[in-house]
């Protein structure tokens, strides 16, 4: 659990820099006690964020932030907010007092800096500024004045001056200045919050996103610091289309997202990214005068082809489409589309569905039957259809039909029909149970037992089937031991020690040791403490030469 005193040594090191640069850029904004344990903070960021810290008497914190956030325990929003509710929880009392001798050296920096004179400010922000090739871009865009151009090229000079900074003569960024880059690069994003103009700050965005992207194809991002860069960025985008738009701005939005989805990039990163943009789009296709745009950039997306990756692609872009017209056409319109794609998976079983819901059986069983035929290559589709199949012919109450159907998937491997195939079989249970048996025995008679065998003896505590497992490989005794022990115990001792020995036998490290000691003590709770000692003994005479082992059988007190 983290604490509010020592947060610092438990936070991620590049999550806790980002988040103190909030804090001490004034990005908490506000903090409400809610009830007497429980505090929340708006955080500034790519917009404002929630975060809620709830405390003990021992000051251990539990805290969510509601963005989105998901690769660590916490954010660099929560960081934030930690720092500010610390400094106000802080007991002004115990602060002490700085006496003249070391008043200078207890200033805080903004004591420090209003008793300079406004001449010594600015000679030394001046001076900072020609070492730092991005500070003066930094002032510019904060504290200019600057028209929608001026703000775009200054922040195209920014990027420039931060790459530089942090490159290498090769253009090469180090990994130990990964995590400064990303947040100066985060800075440049943060900025589009205060920008009224959201054409303008869509447009920062995508700088911002494309220098971020650009890097991910050179840059181990292991702190994935770059990669919340560009996360930023779409977030920044979907705010800006999700907002409130005339339709001038929705059609130049619609344009700028095209432009940049349509970049000859050469980053494989650059994919990844598309999905999210193109769900972007999606919110503002939905007006009249976008909607044939979208549909028809989708459309031209769809390549020729049958290989797995162009299905892949062509099923993605295809997807979008069918989502707008979900959203913007009747259902005439939804069923041709799906109709028109239906070699796809995913819109086969939309109309299977379609169908299943008005209880046209025949009609699921024929698109079952033709996604088979076609997706025959496709072990994990071929199965599906055959699922929608029997689903139908159980609707359908077509017995035969669904009974060797059952049989098929069973002896296929899925288990969870037998109970079906009980209440269908022709035959009493016993005959069916035997048939099956024999089927599955004999299928695999060369590659061991499979499962669907395995959960079929022990579903029916077929004691003898599960004594000639164990028998014919002794691994299976840990998981047969409990429903053997009082028929065969002699088999399951036999088993136990055989399993022990042999594994004794292979160990060479302190883990195996333990793991063979917790297999002897697991030995012991089934066929008593006295087997136990008698197995521990024997392994204590043949591997007395491995103390390592010895203190793990001393340590099991077995």
């Amino acid at each position: 659990m983290i604490n509010l005193n020592r947060f610092e040594s438990q936070v991620n090191a590049t999550i806790l820099k980002r988040g103190k640069g909030y804090y001490e850029e004034g990005f908490v904004k506000k903090v409400s006690r809610i009830d007497p344990d429980t505090y929340e903070c708006e955080v500034f960021g790519t917009e404002t964020y929630c975060v809620k810290v709830k405390k003990d008497n021992k000051n251990n914190i539990l805290s969510s932030c509601t963005c989105p956030y998901n690769r660590g325990k916490v954010c660099k929003h929560e960081v934030a907010a930690f720092y500010e509710l610390r400094k106000q929880l802080d007991n002004k009392d115990n602060v002490r007092v700085p006496n003249e001798e070391n008043r200078n050296s207890d200033r805080t920096l903004k004591e420090l800096l209003l008793s300079l004179p406004k001449e010594e400010l600015v000679r030394l922000i001046t001076q900072r500024a020609a070492d730092d090739l991005s500070l003066e871009h930094h002032l510019r865009l904060q504290f200019g004045k600057l028209s929608p151009e001026d703000e775009i090229n200054e922040s195209k000079r920014l990027l420039q001056a931060i790459s530089e900074k942090y490159s290498d003569y090769r253009e090469v960024i180090y990994a130990d200045r990964i995590s400064d880059y990303a947040a100066e690069m985060g800075q440049i994003l943060n900025r589009t919050v205060a920008i009224n103009n959201p054409l303008v700050a869509c447009d920062i965005a995508f700088l911002v996103m494309n220098e971020a992207v650009e890097r991910l194809e050179y840059i181990e991002d292991d702190d994935w610091a770059i990669g919340e860069v560009v996360d930023g960025c779409i977030e920044v985008v979907k705010s800006i289309v999700s907002s409130e738009l005339t339709v001038e701005s929705k059609q130049i939005l619609y344009q700028k997202i095209t432009e940049n989805l349509n970049q000859d990039s050469e980053s494989v990163w650059w994919t990844d990214y598309q999905e999210p943009l193109f769900e972007a789009l999606l919110v503002i296709a939905q007006e009249e005068s976008l909607r044939e745009a979208y549909i028809e950039e989708l459309m031209g997306r769809v390549k020729k082809g049958n290989s797995w990756s162009v299905r892949y692609d062509n099923e993605r872009y295809l997807n979008q489409v069918f989502r707008l017209i979900e959203k913007t056409g009747d259902e005439d319109e939804q069923l041709l589309f799906l109709l028109n794609h239906v070699e796809y998976g995913t819109f086969r079983m939309k109309l299977i569905d379609i169908y299943a819901e008005k209880r046209d059986y025949l009609k699921v069983i024929q698109l079952a039957e033709e996604g088979e035929r076609h997706d025959k290559e496709y072990a994990g589709y071929v199965k599906t259809w055959k699922t929608a199949k029997y689903d139908a012919y159980k609707k359908a109450v077509m017995v035969e039909e669904q009974r060797l159907l059952a049989k098929e998937l069973f002896l296929a491997g899925d288990f969870d029909y037998y109970a079906d195939l009980k209440k269908l079989s022709e035959n009493d249970e016993s005959t069916l149970y035997e048939t099956l048996k024999k089927t599955l025995k004999e299928s695999y008679r060369f590659s061991g037992y499979s499962q669907t065998y395995l959960s079929l003896i022990m579903e029916e505590q077929d004691l003898e089937a599960l004594a000639e497992v164990v028998t014919t490989d002794v691994r299976y005794v840990r998981d047969y031991a409990g429903a053997l022990v009082d028929t065969h115990k002699e088999l399951v001792v036999k088993a136990y020690k055989q399993l022990i020995v042999h594994n004794a036998s292979d160990a060479a490290n302190r883990s195996q040791y333990k793991a063979i000691a917790v297999l002897v003590k697991e030995c012991g709770r089934i066929l008593g403490k006295d087997t136990a000692r008698e197995v521990t003994e024997n392994l204590r005479k043949t591997f007395s030469r491995k103390p390592a082992f010895m203190d793990e059988l001393t340590k099991a007190k077995i």
